[in-house]
């Protein structure tokens, strides 16, 4: 689970980390998750385009997946971590 991370590419050795997880479940919550240029940068480290996700709502939040990822557009402070356990 990540928290609030950009993804920012001036961070290469973190991003390359978040690589290897590939095969993972993944799923990131932040407020911009869903925006264009977040997903840009999803598709850099995870090679998965925005169209290949499929929108959906978790926890009464606009929400996003494909496959073993999953982008929650939110702020840490009002999702229920325990459901991800």
């Amino acid at each position: 689970m990540i928290v609030g991370y950009s993804l920012n590419t001036a961070d290469e050795h973190f991003n390359d980390l978040l690589r290897s997880l590939q095969g993972k479940r993944i799923t990131v919550i932040g407020p911009d998750v869903l925006s264009d240029s977040y997903m840009k940068r999803v598709e850099s480290i995870w090679g998965v385009s925005h169209n290949q996700f499929t929108n959906k709502q978790l926890q009464g939040k606009e929400a996003a997946q494909h496959r073993e990822i999953t982008l929650i557009k939110s702020l840490a402070n009002e999702i229920n971590f325990d459901e991800f356990l």
